[in-house]
C-alpha cells in the first residue's frame, strides 16, 4: 500500500507502507517536485473516472488552482481555477453516491467469478462505483476563512458549478460527509 504526503516546499512524496518500519522509518518510493511558486494547501485522492489510469491526486494551493496529478509518472494531467472566495481550498473530500457503500459491497461480492474472469454484473457493479464519466460528482471543500462548498465535477473553473457558505463563526477544523 502507499502513503502520500504534500509539504509547503512543494514536493509530492509518495512513501511504501509495505517495506517501511519502525526501525527503518519510512521507504520513500518517488519524489516529485510540484510547484516552485505556489504553496500547496489541501491533497485528496481522486477517486473519480476511468480515464487513464486511477492513480490520481487532487492538490488544491494558495494561487487558488486545482491540480490533478498523476502518482504513476509525476505529471500534472490537469489545472483548473478553484473557487475564489474565501481563501484556498485546504480541506477536500469527494462527495460519494448516497448507494455508495450497498455498491460497494456487491462489487467486492461479485468483483471475480470463481474461474477468475470479470462477470457483467461485477463490471456493471464497479462501474456504478467508479463512472466512465465525472458528470453529476461532487466535490466537497472547507477554506480555513469559514467559509464550506460544493464544486460539481468535471473540474472546469465554471463558477456556475460551485456554490459556498459561511459555514463557522471560526476557523473550520475538519470536515465530512454523510447521507444520513
Amino acid at each position: 500500500s502507499k502513503l502520500f504526503s504534500i509539504g509547503q516546499d512543494g514536493r509530492l512524496v509518495e512513501y511504501s507502507v509495505r517495506h517501511s518500519s519502525d526501525t527503518k522509518g519510512l521507504f520513500i518510493t518517488s519524489a516529485w517536485t510540484i510547484s516552485q511558486e505556489a504553496h500547496p494547501v489541501g491533497a485528496m485522492w481522486f477517486p473519480f473516472g476511468f480515464r487513464g489510469d486511477h492513480s490520481k491526486i487532487l492538490i488544491s494551493d494558495d494561487h487558488f488552482k486545482l491540480k490533478v496529478w498523476n502518482t504513476v509518472d509525476g505529471n500534472c494531467r490537469s489545472t483548473t481555477l478553484a473557487p475564489t472566495f474565501g481563501g484556498p481550498l485546504d480541506k477536500l473530500l469527494p462527495l460519494r453516491r448516497a448507494d455508495y457503500n450497498e455498491l460497494a459491497g456487491q462489487a467486492s461480492e461479485a468483483v471475480v467469478a470463481e474461474d477468475h474472469t470479470v462477470t457483467a454484473e461485477s463490471d456493471q457493479a464497479l462501474q456504478l462505483l467508479n463512472p466512465p464519466y465525472d458528470d453529476g460528482q461532487f466535490l466537497v471543500y472547507a477554506t480555513s476563512e469559514r467559509m464550506l462548498g460544493i464544486i460539481q465535477l468535471p473540474l472546469d473553473g465554471n463558477p456556475a458549478k460551485q456554490m459556498f457558505l459561511v459555514a463557522h463563526p471560526g476557523r473550520v477544523a475538519a470536515i465530512a460527509t454523510s447521507h444520513e
